[in-house]
Parts: structure tokens; sequence; C-alpha cells
């Protein structure tokens, strides 16, 4: 997984993430990666609106986020 979350920070895609939070809560995040870690990552959340740190082993699943309109074109 850390392969690909590089790639998605260079690209600056943002990423839709299920997240075990240290609570054992999942949480869905919607975030764009700022730095990879051996075992984290720093990205802002557009949930919390604040950059955080998330382990890279208690992310259960990632993707590209989907645009809400696909159709949208944006300049």
């Amino acid at each position: 997984m850390q392969n690909q979350l590089k790639k998605w920070m260079a690209d600056e895609t943002p990423v839709e993430m299920i997240y075990l939070d240290r609570t054992g809560t999942f949480t869905r995040r919607k975030i764009v990666i700022y730095t990879v870690a051996a075992n984290s990552i720093r990205a802002y959340c557009f949930t919390r609106k604040s950059i955080r740190t998330f382990q890279i082993d208690c992310i259960l699943s990632a993707a590209p986020a989907k645009r809400k309109n696909p159709y949208l074109i944006s300049s």
C-alpha cells in the first residue's frame, strides 16, 4: 500500500479511505497526502479540516476519491 500512497501523494490525488482510529471506530475520510513515512502518512483531512497523521496499518481500504460531478471540468 505504501507505494500506492506515494503515487497518490506525487499526483496530488484526493483519496477516500476507511480508517480504524485508536478508539476502534471505523471512519471514512477524504484526504490529500503530504508525506509518506515508514509507518504513517501526514495528510490534510477534509473531515476534520486539519492536517492529521494516520497509521498505515490502520488504513483498511483506500482509493482515489470520486468527483461529485464527473462531467464538471475545472480550469
